[in-house]
């Protein structure tokens, strides 16, 4: 609760556990996150689905350029293989194949 009330009034939305968004829509916390940016959850991730659409549709096409100026054609393609290398490593090591 203490990173979520630290970084809530800085996010324009924050997506949380359920059991964290059901405190934060309870009173006091309710009322006191007032405000801050939205809160979803799987228990409303449709709503947090609706919304990332508008972000999208309000966004623009230029918007879009600029993100891909900046972070290349790839930028929706995740990026999965970070840590390929390391949890070969790994094997290698607990296998004993080093």
């Amino acid at each position: 609760m203490t990173a979520i009330a630290s970084y809530l009034p800085f996010c324009d939305a924050m997506f949380v556990d359920k059991e964290c968004h059901q405190l934060l829509s309870e009173r006091p916390l309710a009322e006191r996150v007032s405000g801050a940016g939205r809160v979803f959850s799987m228990r409303n991730a449709g709503e947090f689905l609706e919304w990332i659409k508008k972000l999208e549709t309000e966004a623009g096409p230029e918007h879009t350029d600029t993100v891909v100026e900046v972070y290349g054609e790839g930028w929706l393609t995740p990026f999965r293989t970070l840590l390929e290398k390391e949890r070969r490593d790994k094997r290698r090591t607990r296998d004993g194949t080093e």
